[in-house]
């Protein structure tokens, strides 16, 4: 791959935002989103970074649908969860928040797209008080880097993530997970009749100083592997940098189909140790 190539792909990049604002103890909160459309017309993933009262949300939301119809969706999953947010944060129990927010942009792509051709995979991370939390329909990752190592937090919804968990519970025959362990079709998703669970972390993750956050659509796990993920964000770089790398590394692959990519890279910068979790 050429530094030209990975140069020029830079110039996809939408937008940075550095937040510090309502953010506890004087801190900042670093966060940049990338993205680029890949071999699609139609750029139907939605990126969005808001803080309020000490608390830091990530949306990520990958439209599914013809043309506009996609991104559509996408738009108004990711305005229904803001909205929600916005008026009174997540409240002492963000698992009831994600709950009644992703019901709310389900049924609100349902309203507006009531042939329902279109939805959306949707991902919610929090960071709040020192911990992390989260809630999915669909097929989006959210990841953890921490002392050098990434840790994938996110499970999916995908026929094939689906499969493995079932056989971990001892719910489904080996011989079947193994068919079809490696199955990306999305099966749950907001803006679909029957609209089933949310996979949410039932206990939160404890940050600690110094740890970066990665949120990625399928445009970007798919095109990229893990090793890749991992050996850009154990770099020092701003999470501007590391970002716009990831995308460059998408364009630079040059894939016949490659779908819409988007990455949100965070960390949480603050001045007093009692924020985070202990050692």
């Amino acid at each position: 791959m050429s530094y030209l190539i990975l140069c020029s792909s830079f110039l996809a990049a939408l937008w940075i935002l550095r937040c510090a604002a309502g953010w506890p103890n004087g801190g900042k909160l670093y966060t940049a989103i990338a993205q680029t459309a890949g071999k699609r017309e139609v750029q139907a993933d939605i990126g969005r970074t808001i803080v309020k009262d000490g608390e830091a949300m990530f949306l990520l939301a990958d439209g599914i649908g013809r043309g506009e119809k996609g991104r559509y969706a996408a738009q108004i999953a990711v305005d229904s969860v803001s909205r929600m947010f916005e008026a009174a944060g997540t409240g002492e129990y963000p698992k009831y928040f994600f709950s009644d927010a992703f019901r709310a942009a389900n049924a609100g792509i349902l309203r507006h797209i009531p042939d329902a051709s279109a939805g959306a995979s949707l991902l919610c991370a929090v960071m709040k008080q020192g911990y992390l939390y989260y809630a999915l329909a669909g097929d989006c990752r959210l990841y953890l880097m921490r002392g050098g190592r990434l840790w994938q937090i996110s499970e999916g919804q995908t026929i094939g993530s689906l499969a493995r968990q079932a056989y971990r519970q001892g719910k489904l025959p080996r011989e079947y997970a193994l068919r079809v362990a490696n199955d990306n079709r999305t099966c749950n998703f907001v803006g679909k009749d029957g609209f089933s669970q949310l996979e949410i972390c039932e206990v939160p993750v404890s940050l600690k100083r110094g740890d970066r956050i990665l949120l990625a659509s399928d445009g970007v796990t798919q095109a990229l592997t893990e090793q890749e993920l991992a050996a850009a964000m154990r770099k020092r770089w701003s999470c501007n940098f590391c970002a716009h790398w990831l995308i460059a590394i998408v364009d630079g692959k040059k894939e016949p189909e490659q779908d819409n990519a988007t990455v949100i890279v965070a960390k949480a910068v603050i001045d007093q140790e009692v924020w985070y979790a202990k050692e």
